[in-house]
Formats: C-alpha cells, sequence, structure tokens
C-alpha cells in the first residue's frame, strides 16, 4: 500500500503508512520529497535511525531550521559520549556538534587530541595548536609552528630549546632508538636555516658530524675544541654512556671524566619547555 501511494505522489500517506511498517528511512524520505525536511528528520528520530539521522541532518543543514539543527546537536552529544557513533561517522557529527566553543569542550573532554589539532589548525588558532603540541610531546609540529609562524608568544630561547630536543631526537632516531629516520631532515634542514636558530645550528654542525663516525672503534674523536655549550655537553654526555663509541682523543676523555660524576642525578641536560601559559 505504501509503496503505491508513493507512485500515486500522495507522499505524505506513504510515509504514514512507511512508519506504521517501521521503514523509517522509507518513511523520512517520502516527507523529504514532499518537501517536509523538518519532518523527514523527526521521523529518523522517532525510529532511533541514528546513523541515518546524522547523515540526513548533515546532507540538509541549510534546509532545517536553527531551533531543529540545536535540538540535533544536543543529541549528537549525547549519542558521542554514549559511544553510540560509528568511527565512519565521527568527524560528521562533530561537525553538527554547534558552536565551536562546544565542539572545543567535547574534543578536550574527552581527550581526543588529534581531532583538537586538526580543529585549532582549521581555524587557523596556532598559538593553541603549538601548546597542544608541547603537551602531546609532538615537538616537530610545535618548532614548525615556531619558525614558519613567529608566534608572538614564544620567545628565541623557547624555540632554540624546541630546536635541541628536535636534534636530539633525529640522533637517537638515527641509532635506532626512537621514531624514524630521518623523517625530521626537511623540519632540521628548515630549522638550521632560520635565522632566529642560526646560533645554535652553528654549535650542532660540527657535533652532528661526530656523530657520523661516533660507532667507528678505530676513529680518534676529538671534541674537546669545540664550543662549550648544549650540543657538546649532549655528545660528552652521550659518549660516556654508550659502550660502543670509538676511542676518545686525550683532552677528550679529559673531558668526559669531568662529567661522569654527575651522571647519576642529571638525567638529561635540556631545559623544559614552557607551553607559553596557553
Amino acid at each position: 500500500m505504501a509503496e503505491l501511494l508513493k507512485e500515486r505522489g500522495e507522499l505524505q500517506k506513504a510515509a504514514s503508512y512507511f512508519e506504521k511498517g517501521r521503514l523509517f528511512e522509507s518513511a523520512s524520505q517520502c516527507h523529504h520529497l514532499a518537501g517536509d525536511f523538518e519532518e523527514a528528520a523527526n521521523t529518523l528520530r522517532r525510529g532511533d535511525q541514528f546513523e541515518h539521522l546524522i547523515k540526513y541532518i548533515s546532507r540538509n543543514q541549510d534546509s532545517l531550521a536553527f531551533s531543529t539543527l540545536h535540538r540535533y546537536s544536543r543529541l549528537c552529544n549525547i549519542l558521542l559520549k554514549q559511544g553510540r557513533v560509528p568511527a565512519d561517522l565521527r568527524t560528521m557529527t562533530i561537525d553538527l556538534l554547534g558552536s565551536d566553543e562546544d565542539k572545543e569542550a567535547f574534543f578536550r573532554e574527552f581527550e581526543m587530541t588529534d581531532q583538537l589539532g586538526s580543529f585549532y589548525e582549521s581555524k587557523k588558532r596556532y598559538s593553541d595548536l603549538y601548546s597542544l603540541s608541547l603537551i602531546t610531546g609532538d615537538l616537530c609540529t610545535a618548532l614548525q609552528l615556531a619558525i614558519s609562524l613567529k608566534l608572538e608568544n614564544i620567545g628565541a630561547d623557547q624555540v632554540e630549546t624546541l630546536f635541541n630536543y628536535v636534534v636530539a631526537e633525529e640522533i637517537f632516531a638515527r641509532r635506532g632508538w626512537s621514531g624514524k629516520q630521518g623523517e625530521r631532515d626537511e623540519l632540521l634542514l628548515k630549522a638550521m636555516t632560520s635565522p632566529i636558530l642560526e646560533m645554535a645550528a652553528s654549535r650542532w654542525k660540527p657535533i652532528l658530524s661526530l656523530f657520523d663516525s661516533v660507532d667507528n672503534k678505530e676513529a680518534v674523536i676529538e671534541f674537546s675544541c669545540e664550543e662549550d655549550g648544549l650540543p657538546k655537553d649532549f655528545f660528552c654526555l652521550f659518549v660516556c654512556i654508550c659502550p660502543s663509541v670509538g676511542i676518545l682523543s686525550d683532552s677528550s676523555r679529559q673531558l668526559c671524566s669531568r662529567i661522569k660524576p654527575f651522571l647519576a642525578p642529571r638525567s638529561h641536560p635540556f631545559p623544559s619547555i614552557s607551553s607559553g601559559g596557553q
């Protein structure tokens, strides 16, 4: 009967019969064809057809009243919190939550840091994205933002500290200790040509060349003449704790001997990174 009424163009009557038979999606389609978008959405809601409802609202936002969108944004919030939204519909559902404040609050409440980062990036809220990157340990993104956008709340000392950490991460990665080797190459190349990091890069370059031969048992490693600073301290600490390092020159060995007594209380030579009060 319902199909016959639909073919005749009696869409409202057909919708009523479809709904009585609990064919809510077909009933909703009839209301939609009749131009009653509000009832099309409400029909899916009455039938608890939440996946179809989310898709319908997402496709037809311009045809629905603000009050309707607000009502269903609250429903979407509840469904997300109850875990009743499939993974492939989660992003679409979050887009229906309402205001940017509501979306941000949801991401924070459920610690959805990847989605929160994408949200900040889409809104060009780069200071917030920088702070989030520090909190989550995504130092490469933080450094990229710092040198590319010159954020006002980030001082030169903090940028240099970030740079030092990323260089250390790459050194560990090249030895198979952390992450993937080379994934920071492009970023480090860009950082080393940045005016704000010119001095820091000049101190790291000779130290990085030493790491290229550090596993050569026959190489004589001389670094005592390098400029004092964190890169030199880092390399000295490294050769003190790594048993596979090549032969040290006498002056370098003496330098290491002065550092060894401090190894126990000093877990690493890097200062902490502040999130800039965000």
